[in-house]
């Protein structure tokens, strides 16, 4: 169940977090326990805010929100001689990899990323017998000096 407990009006010039580090003590002192707001409130400042107010502050999916980690192209490890992508960030060796001028693409074990702690990080794509990873390919080898 939810419930208005507070709220404010402040001309739009006045910024999220300003009000909302004005207004947690009210939010708190009236019982709230969970507050839920949109990115525009976030701040590391307003969550040691809220903690100090006994509020865990949960943030929807508007912009704002801690970024989540992701695996990039330089995570990968390559071979040093043609460029090919001979390994994920979780140490999988693809089973067939494919280069063109921009692109760098590595099949991997589909069984074996179905289980990977990486996989909501991995920029992946499932397909019918793998799992298949594109990494634009001239981006990579100046970064990486063939």
């Amino acid at each position: 169940m939810q419930f208005i407990t507070d709220y404010c009006v402040e001309p739009n010039t006045t910024a999220d977090t300003e009000i909302i580090k004005e207004r947690a003590g009210h939010i708190g002192a009236a019982g709230c326990k969970d507050l839920y707001a949109d990115g525009g409130f976030y701040g590391e400042d307003i969550i040691e805010e809220t903690k100090r107010e006994g509020i865990e502050i949960h943030y929807t999916e508007m912009t704002g929100a801690a970024p989540k980690k992701a695996i990039t192209a330089g995570d990968f490890q390559y071979s040093e001689s043609d460029g090919h992508i001979e390994q994920c960030p979780n140490g999988q060796v693809p089973e067939r990899t494919a280069e063109t001028p921009a692109q760098l693409t590595a099949h991997f074990n589909k069984s074996v990323c179905s289980s990977c702690p990486l996989r909501g990080q991995c920029p992946h794509k499932e397909n019918k017998n793998s799992v298949t990873v594109r990494i634009d390919g001239s981006g990579v080898k100046s970064s990486i000096n063939f």
